[in-house]
């Protein structure tokens, strides 16, 4: 895969970096603000699950670990009307129902995740529906609420790439890039990273396939041992021997 398509680990510390130290000084200032902390949750979430964007908006409260306990995202209708479960740390568990308990006071299961700052406002909403096996996409809902929108997002990831010192130009897939890169290198299970990024095809998971030197020597050995040809035990040095002529 192109480097160009995922952050760089030292990208990934200055992001985080940043957001950290943010929430830290609201906090410490005495006076909590939402915003820090949305920004946190922002850049945590999209690093940590491979979520889409516009899914990562759409995430309900209920789906999430603060309302069923579990360790895991639930993502319904998903790019391609595909639904997952997104298995997370519990570490990342923790934080989801702290924020939920500090800055979503009082919301309903049924409320979005993240919520604007702006409170609530009529707005359109990016909607997707199944019409004869095709997904068609639409902006005809209209809905009272007080979520992050799609482009509030993309506004908010800017601006935070910008103050965390990121000179090159960075966009929220690539987030999810660089967890599908990341979650293949554990054990290079290629149908996990379809399963967890939510895609329909195979083809389109193949891009995130990936192999070291080192990994590629492991597996030719592992290969070698298993077919019991055993050519490093005692057949190293056979194709020298000098052809022996019949007398």
């Amino acid at each position: 895969m192109d480097p160009e398509r995922y952050m760089t680990t030292a990208e990934e510390i200055q992001l985080r970096e940043y957001v950290r130290k943010q929430l830290k000084n609201s906090q410490d200032a005495g006076k909590p603000s939402a915003r820090p902390a949305l920004d946190y949750m922002i850049i945590e979430l999209l690093l940590v699950t491979g979520l889409r964007a516009d899914e990562l908006v759409r995430l309900k409260i209920r789906e999430t670990p603060a309302h069923h306990g579990h360790d895991q995202i639930k993502v319904s209708e998903g790019k391609g009307g595909v639904s997952r479960t997104v298995a997370v740390r519990p570490e990342i568990s923790t934080m989801i129902r702290d924020y939920v308990k500090h800055y979503r006071k009082g919301a309903k299961p049924a409320s979005a995740l993240l919520a604007s700052e702006r409170g609530y406002r009529r707005m359109r909403i990016y909607t997707r529906e199944r019409k004869k096996g095709k997904t068609v996409k639409s902006w005809h809902k209209i809905e009272h609420s007080n979520r992050l929108t799609y482009q509030s997002l993309l506004g908010k990831f800017k601006r935070i790439c910008k103050k965390a010192g990121l000179r090159r130009h960075r966009t929220p897939h690539m987030m999810r890039h660089t967890f599908g890169h990341k979650l293949y290198g554990v054990d290079h299970d290629i149908y996990n990273v379809q399963r967890q990024l939510g895609h329909k095809n195979i083809q389109t998971t193949m891009i995130y396939i990936w192999t070291d030197s080192g990994a590629e020597k492991t597996q030719a050995d592992r290969v070698d041992e298993r077919t019991g040809l055993g050519y490093s035990r005692g057949t190293v040095g056979i194709l020298s021997e000098k052809k022996r002529t019949k007398r």
